[in-house]
């Protein structure tokens, strides 16, 4: 995994990580294997946590103050959430 890997958050027995520089997120299969790299979120991403109830991942980008929303079971960006300031932190309350 190329860049600066940031932070992880787990849901549908895979692991979510937010990449600062390539500005992808990268899942990982219970056994540490790449299962997908999504991207088009832009460089920044910073924070990342799952709802395990709704299957969703949120990603914070410091650099464009946006959350995207990803579904954890397609892997596809479903949403984004601009903000009026840089995230730092994400926690979810399923």
């Amino acid at each position: 995994m190329a860049g600066a890997p940031a932070l992880i958050a787990t849901v549908n027995n895979r692991a979510y990580v937010s990449n600062y520089t390539t500005g992808m997120a990268h899942v990982l299969d219970a056994a540490g294997s790449l299962v997908a790299n999504i991207s088009g979120m832009g460089g920044g991403l910073f924070g990342v946590g799952a709802n395990p109830a709704t299957s969703r991942v949120y990603v914070g980008n410091r650099n464009t103050r946006v959350i995207y929303v990803i579904d954890g079971l397609s892997n596809g960006i479903v949403g984004a959430i601009a903000l009026p300031s840089a995230p730092f932190a994400i926690a979810v309350n399923p």
